[in-house]
């Protein structure tokens, strides 16, 4: 029995025994499964406490302030001013993650932020791929009521915590833009986060005007008329071509440069009038005349050439009656001709005019006839111009195009000739009787 005992013992202990030993070999089976097919991590010395804040935030932000020690930039998202300690660790880098000095981040660049918050530690200041930076902007379209700012065909869009500076850096709002200030900006997608003014308008003042008849023209696509006492002039900072254009005399064609924030006082010195090449044909005599316009005298077929402006033209010849007549001499050649009157033809005149006075009603009645069909009388006229194919206005009525003939009653008539490209040109012309035919010819001023 008791050999029984002692069987049934042993058995159980080698069991157990034998159960311990296949829990070894299956653990030794699984740990080199384990260590063939997976693997293994790196041996860390963190410990558990430390790999719990190795987590990082990154952020877009636009830089206020930058130094050596530390920086200061407006979250975008949470449109937040955040200031971070630059450590020796933090890396400084451009768009192609080079390491560069943070001299290269300005105020006003849009960064990326890399932070680790839970070891307040600075890992990287990155200047965003994703940015655009649109320079040297000038006359752009900026809606303060919608905060827009349209650029081309496109519109960008600015926010009350876009950042706006001065050329000093001096942050200012976006009403402080004036319409010729230089801009530089950057931001992302169709919003703008940064606007700096590069160069502040300048300004310029003209001075010695002879009249104030005219306009100012900038650069060929802004035109500005002139006035008396007119004030400075805003103007983008830089170079630029100016043009005074004054009646009566030849353009002012000039190169000036603005300095930002400064006024350009530009003096007129001597301008030079426009002048008028007066063509005069005494049609119905060969005889010596002479010709008075204004206070010059000048002799038969001799050229005459005056400055633009009104004029009397007197004609004196011997054996004829003075002729007078007032004009108005534009730029380029004009052609007057005219038929003296004899002074036998005045005095016949007048003798029949006693004789009428003797003869009674039907004689005066008569001479009303004749004077009625003579006012009704309609003359041939030439009018050409240079350059040619202007459209011609006679008395507000369209007429058709240069070189243009047709007849006109006796009296005065105002022409106006219009072309693409040029200034309209307008004056009066008189027929009388001195003539069948008259010739003009006018020279179009380009705009």
């Amino acid at each position: 029995m008791k050999s029984n005992k002692t069987f049934v013992k042993s058995m159980i202990i080698t069991s157990i025994i034998g159960f311990i030993a296949l829990l070894i070999i299956l653990f030794i089976g699984i740990k080199y499964f384990v260590n063939e097919t997976i693997p293994r991590l790196p041996e860390s010395t963190e410990t558990k406490e430390e790999v719990d804040q190795t987590f990082y935030i990154t952020s877009i932000g636009v830089v206020r302030e930058i130094n050596e020690s530390s920086i200061t930039y407006l979250d975008i998202d949470k449109k937040e001013i955040i200031s971070h300690k630059i450590k020796p660790t933090t890396k400084i880098q451009d768009t192609h993650e080079n390491i560069v000095s943070y001299e290269m981040i300005k105020p006003g660049s849009i960064v990326e932020i890399v932070y680790q918050p839970q070891k307040d530690n600075l890992v990287c200041i990155r200047l965003s791929k994703d940015a655009f930076t649109k320079s040297n902007m000038k006359n752009l379209d900026i809606d303060r009521s919608n905060r827009t700012i349209t650029i081309g065909s496109r519109v960008y869009y600015y926010t009350g915590h876009t950042n706006v500076v001065d050329s000093e850096g001096n942050t200012i709002s976006i009403y402080d833009i004036s319409d010729y200030d230089i801009l530089e900006l950057k931001g992302i997608g169709d919003h703008i986060y940064s606007i700096q003014i590069m160069g502040e308008e300048g300004y310029l003042q003209l001075k010695g005007l002879p009249i104030y008849e005219g306009i100012l023209e900038i650069d060929r696509n802004r035109q500005i008329p002139l006035v008396e006492n007119m004030p400075a002039i805003p103007i983008t900072p830089g170079e630029h071509k100016v043009v005074i254009h004054l009646k009566g005399y030849e353009p002012i064609v000039t190169t000036l440069t603005i300095e930002p924030g400064k006024t350009l006082e530009y003096n007129l010195q001597d301008p030079v009038r426009q002048q008028a090449n007066l063509i005069i044909q005494v049609m119905n005599t060969d005889a010596d005349y002479q010709v008075k316009v204004g206070d010059e005298v000048y002799s038969k077929e001799e050229t005459i050439q005056v400055p633009t402006g009104p004029y009397t033209i007197e004609i004196t010849a011997d054996g004829f009656k003075p002729y007078k007549q007032a004009v108005t001499l534009e730029q380029g050649s004009i052609l007057l001709q005219v038929a003296l009157v004899p002074l036998e033809d005045e005095e016949n005149s007048t003798d029949t005019t006693l004789e009428d006075e003797n003869t009674g009603d039907n004689t005066q009645s008569n001479n009303t006839e004749d004077n009625a069909e003579s006012n009704n009388t309609e003359y041939k006229i030439n009018i050409s111009s240079d350059p040619v194919e202007a459209s011609i206005y006679i008395d507000g009525e369209y007429k058709g195009m240069t070189p243009f003939k047709s007849t006109l009653e006796v009296g005065e008539h105002t022409i106006v000739l219009k072309k693409e490209g040029y200034r309209d040109y307008e004056t009066n012309i008189l027929i009388d009787h001195s003539d069948d035919q008259n010739n003009y010819l006018y020279t179009l001023i380009p705009n």
